[in-house]
């Protein structure tokens, strides 16, 4: 990988649909925030990126809060949020600095992604000019009761 590569990690989502008490990338998962698990995957892959997340303003002290109290060592920058989901990778794209000349965004929800697939997906991107990595979809069966709750 020759390119100096920026990655935005898009983390606006307010959580409502799911019904939690705080917004899902402040949730943790086997006691680490989600938002801190994908940052810390992103640098697992790309140790020499630079790194922006972009927040909602209004998150911005809880999310402080919650990488300081995961002692997550990742180096990053704030981004503010926009009204959309485009003006906040506007905003996140346009703190990284001119050295980057490949830009990754992703969802700061969706801290699974392998490390493979980061490095595969930027080295395709340096290749082609673009990549965008999928995995394949995994069918599962709900039932749903008179009340519309799910059950697996």
């Amino acid at each position: 990988m020759a390119e100096r590569v920026g990655i935005v990690v898009v983390a606006g989502g307010s959580g409502s649909r799911m019904g939690a008490a705080m917004p899902k990338q402040f949730l943790e998962v086997a006691g680490r925030p989600v938002l801190v698990r994908t940052i810390e995957r992103m640098h697992a892959a790309l140790p020499d990126s630079q790194i922006v997340v972009v927040l909602p303003e209004a998150h911005v002290e809880l999310w402080q809060e919650c990488y300081e109290k995961a002692k997550c060592r990742v180096e990053h920058s704030i981004a503010l949020g926009g009204a959309t989901r485009f003006d906040s990778v506007a905003s996140g794209i346009a703190a990284l600095s001119d050295d980057c000349t490949l830009i990754a965004v992703h969802d700061g929800v969706r801290p699974m992604l392998s490390v493979e697939m980061i490095r595969r997906g930027v080295e395709c991107a340096e290749k082609n000019g673009a990549a965008v990595p999928v995995i394949a979809v995994v069918d599962s069966i709900r039932e749903v009761d008179s009340q519309g709750a799910s059950h697996a």
